[in-house]
């Protein structure tokens, strides 16, 4: 077929319209995941080792939707929160990035590039263990989605700044940073993630 008639055959297209029936767990919740890796796991495994690793035997509906990629739909919305709340979660220490689930999305549109992680900031002076600087320190390294307040009852909680911040898992991860200070030679503020899964910190 010549590229002219394609192009007008395609100018042709109509719009098909769907019968599309409302989320039928109403607001119990959905999830999609996609387990970043290149090794080859065998699906069954995955989703045996996601269950075990939720303490769900029942209450939540696995679907295949991709390769090493998967939608759950759970029972309760209880599971649904404790779930979405718990991330990161991993696979043989392979990040399983879990997004929520729209009405209607398709799964090209779900962006698994971004991944939630606590992440702590070592090396303050005391006089930099405030909100403000840890919404700061925050920002130096991604989206914030939670934090902490270094201050319990007008002492410190910990030596060291905690936040959950929200990562893009494609672009290197920041180790550190250096801060001035009034006086004195600049000091070196640590980045440490927890359950941080394999990645290289040099090309994310």
């Amino acid at each position: 077929m010549e590229k002219e008639e394609c192009s007008k055959g395609w100018e042709k297209a109509k719009e098909v319209v769907l019968d599309l029936k409302e989320n039928t767990t109403g607001e119990r919740g959905a999830l999609v995941s996609k387990l970043l890796t290149g090794k080859n796991l065998k699906k069954g495994v995955v989703t045996s080792m996601i269950k075990k690793g939720w303490n769900m035997e029942e209450g939540v509906t696995i679907h295949d939707t991709d390769k090493l990629a998967f939608s759950f739909r759970f029972d309760r919305a209880g599971d649904y929160t404790r779930i979405l709340k718990g991330r990161p979660w991993s696979i043989q220490g392979q990040l399983l990035s879990l997004q929520p689930w729209e009405d209607f999305m398709v799964f090209k549109e779900v962006d698994f590039d971004w991944s939630p992680f606590w992440v702590q900031f070592h090396g303050l002076p005391l006089e930099a263990m405030t909100q403000n600087n840890a919404i700061n320190l925050t920002q130096a390294v991604g989206e914030a989605v939670m934090i902490e307040h270094p201050m319990v009852h007008n002492q410190l909680s910990r030596t060291f700044i905690r936040t959950k911040v929200l990562i893009n898992t494609r672009k290197p991860l920041i180790s550190g940073f250096w801060t001035p200070r009034p006086g004195k030679d600049p000091v070196w503020v640590g980045v440490k993630y927890e359950r941080l899964q394999s990645f290289c910190y040099h090309c994310g």
